[in-house]
């Protein structure tokens, strides 16, 4: 049983030990050269703290439910072999725990390590975020003024808007007004057409009664041209005859007087 309190109370100091506070690290404040490595060294320690806090509490209840149970001293030496074995099998158990945790509390190291590599690498765009936020916090004051300033401009705009509203609604009664001038405007237009349409086709169907009627008219005057022309023919026959009539009646008046003559010189002789 002493074996096993030295090696509780051995543990149970270093728990102490390693249980002792640690001062937070401010990461906001680490530079790119060294602040940043000793982050990551306080969050190693603080990773190891962790670890040892684990052990010691384990280690401490273990010895505590110990310390509670009556200590009884061997009979014999069979017994005192038996409770030697036995503690050193507990002890065997026990160290094997506590080199379970401390490799447990390596690889949590490692993950500490990685998480606070990676967080020194995001700490550089720290700045330019903080820088991005005065941005954005600059163009939300900008939009609240735009907004004030649009509040009286929209005002002035929606008067503005009625007024042209107003001013539209005017002239589309003006508008409608001339349409239905328009409308009934190309109606009459639209009968005057009809009448004009009328009116020429009429005046087709007079002039095909005329073109009918100069067409007779022609044909009346071959007719007649055709009729001049034989009654032409005929006169020049009548005088052709006449001329010869003429010419027979000269000549038998000519044979009648020389007849005459000559039995009028024949009388006298």
């Amino acid at each position: 049983m002493g074996v096993v309190e030295a090696i509780f109370r051995l543990f149970r100091g270093s728990g102490k030990v390693a249980t002792e506070p640690v001062a937070p690290h401010d990461f906001a404040g680490a530079d790119s050269n060294g602040s940043s490595h000793g982050g990551r060294h306080d969050l190693s320690r603080m990773a190891v703290g962790s670890m040892d806090d684990i052990d010691a509490d384990v280690i401490e209840s273990d010895g505590e439910r110990r310390e509670q149970a009556p200590i009884v001293a061997p009979k014999n030496r069979a017994e005192l072999i038996g409770e030697l074995q036995k503690n050193y099998t507990e002890v065997l158990t026990l160290v094997r725990k506590v080199d379970g945790h401390l490799d447990e509390q390596r690889d949590r190291a490692d993950r500490m390590m990685s998480i606070a590599e990676a967080s020194s690498r995001k700490l550089d765009a720290l700045p330019e975020l903080a820088e991005q936020n005065r941005r954005v916090a600059d163009a939300i004051v900008q939009l609240v003024e735009l907004t004030k300033a649009g509040q009286v401009d929209a005002k002035t705009t929606a008067d503005r808007l009625s007024k042209t509203a107003i001013q539209q609604l005017e002239a589309a009664q003006q508008q409608t007004s001339a349409m239905m001038s328009v409308q009934s405007a190309v109606q009459k237009s639209g009968e005057a057409e009809r009448e004009l349409a009328a009116s020429v086709n009429a005046f087709g169907e007079s002039m095909h009664g005329v073109s009918t009627a100069t067409r007779d008219l022609g044909e009346s005057i071959s007719s007649m041209r055709e009729t001049d022309a034989a009654r032409e023919q005929e006169l020049a026959g009548l005088v052709r005859s006449s001329q010869r009539w003429l010419i027979v009646a000269v000549m038998l008046c000519g044979v009648l007087a020389v007849g005459t003559l000559v039995a009028v010189m024949s009388g006298r002789l």
